[in-house]
């Protein structure tokens, strides 16, 4: 059994141009789909709730259901697969990447829960979405740094559109883990 504060490790898979944005700084953010989506009326007032700042739902003095806690986490009961703050995440590439293989190891600085829509333009930067470059952003009438959050959504898509429930339009549920780059020695 694992300690509350026992620091674990877990492989978190990038596609190559996220590895990119994670390399030069750009990317401090991911969006994991849910793979249980909770019934919605119950965890948007989970949401609610943590937003004010209660972090657990309680019952009989027993936490029912953690968001953006430092507890061990259980998909099943509504908690983070990729772990709790303070875990290290290693970047696999490719299938079948042995950790021993790595180069880019992150901590999770902070775990949410909330609708994947409901991203603002600041996390979709945080996510390594890239300004538009100038010339074309010119050529379209539109800031090179605008419209972060709908490039997002195309991005997104690419990557997730052929899982059932997980598109843009489906709007599912979300871990948000946030994180740093950090050096682990070997």
């Amino acid at each position: 059994m694992t300690s509350l504060t026992e620091v674990r490790e877990r492989p978190i898979p990038f596609t190559k141009a996220m590895i990119e944005a994670i390399l030069a700084g750009r990317k401090s953010q991911t969006r994991r789909a849910m793979r249980v989506q909770p019934e919605s009326a119950w965890m948007d007032w989970l949401i609610n709730i943590n937003l004010k700042g209660d972090n657990r739902y309680w019952v009989n003095g027993e936490p029912t259901m953690h968001i953006n806690t430092n507890k061990e986490f259980d998909e099943e009961k509504g908690e983070c697969p990729y772990g709790k703050v303070g875990d290290r995440l290693w970047v696999k590439s490719r299938r079948f990447m042995p950790k021993r293989e790595t180069q880019i190891w992150l901590e999770i600085t902070d775990i949410r829960v909330e609708r994947l829509r409901s991203i603002t333009e600041q996390d979709a930067i945080a996510e390594g979405i890239p300004p538009i470059p100038e010339e074309f952003a010119k050529a379209l009438g539109v800031e090179s740094d605008s419209n972060y959050a709908k490039r997002f959504s195309i991005v997104w898509d690419s990557i997730n559109n052929k899982r059932p429930g997980c598109s843009w339009q489906d709007n599912p549920f979300v871990w948000v883990i946030s994180f740093k780059r950090i050096e682990v020695s070997k």
